[in-house]
């Protein structure tokens, strides 16, 4: 496939502008739709390579996971695979002209508290080509933050302190938007943050979710501009919202049933065959 993509250059000689038209026989132009499904095709095999080492793995565009699991006394076990498949994909990128950005590359060991604290007497880092990655505490995927005990409080305190930010900035505002305005604003700029990935959430103790009820509580209170200490529950049912426990649990809810749905068509459609 050839696209004709225009780029532009500043010619020294004459300190002028000139655009030019060039060919792509290869590649796609940067920020094109067509760039994550081309990668995904072209960065296919590698799904293969890691199976080999018995490493599981999970695949978003240009992310790739690697992750296991395992008792404390196979840790050198699978940090010898894990080292092995990292090496071995270094070796995939370089051959197909991509490079495995260490920089960019985050290990971590996900554990209870006794068993990480008994993990950090041993040497847990891995190798990316010349470069030595060692363990984080906390790493981000897809805009969720992970901790190495899955508290989760990492990312609550991060959506926290963004949501009571948009709220600040909405307050300023309020009298002059109206309630229904400031109902759509802080629909997108507040409760879309509190409901994304929110199913990870579940079964959380009431004390590490009580945060982003709280701002749930502030979001309802600036809606029908109410005091601080007015109460809050009947703003909530005007306003259909569950409570933010209820609201992952209902979002579990809602996935099992589709789940559920398409595995009956599946087994119906099998059937008929």
């Amino acid at each position: 496939m050839q696209l004709n993509r225009s780029i532009q250059y500043n010619d020294k000689s004459n300190s002028n502008t000139t655009q030019h038209n060039n060919f792509l026989i290869v590649s796609v132009p940067q920020s094109s739709v067509l760039g994550p499904v081309k990668f995904a095709a072209y960065a296919v095999d590698i799904v293969d390579l890691i199976g080999r080492h018995g490493v599981r793995s999970h695949l978003y565009a240009d992310d790739t996971q690697l992750y296991d699991r395992c008792k404390l006394d196979g840790v050198p076990e699978i940090q010898s695979r894990l080292s092995g498949c990292v090496s071995e994909v270094a070796q995939w990128c370089a051959s197909r002209r991509l490079q495995l950005n260490a920089d960019k590359t985050e290990v971590i060991w996900f554990g209870s508290k006794a068993n990480l604290a008994e993990l950090k007497a041993a040497h847990l880092s891995l190798s990316v080509g010349s470069e030595l990655i060692r363990p984080v505490s906390v790493v981000r995927d897809l805009g969720v933050l992970l901790d190495a005990q899955l508290s989760m409080k990492q990312h609550i305190n991060k959506v926290t302190a963004t949501c009571y930010y948009h709220l600040r900035r909405l307050r300023q505002i309020r009298r002059r938007a109206g309630q229904e305005l400031t109902t759509q604003l802080v629909l997108g700029f507040v409760s879309s943050r509190l409901d994304y990935c929110n199913s990870v959430l579940s079964a959380l103790p009431q004390s590490t979710i009580d945060p982003l009820q709280r701002v749930q509580n502030a979001a309802a209170r600036l809606i029908f501009n109410l005091g601080r200490n007015e109460h809050v529950t009947p703003c909530l049912i005007q306003l259909h919202w569950l409570p933010v426990q209820f609201r992952s649990t209902y979002k579990l809810c809602v996935m099992l049933g589709r789940l559920h749905v398409i595995s009956l068509m599946h087994c119906s459609s099998r059937l008929q065959e």
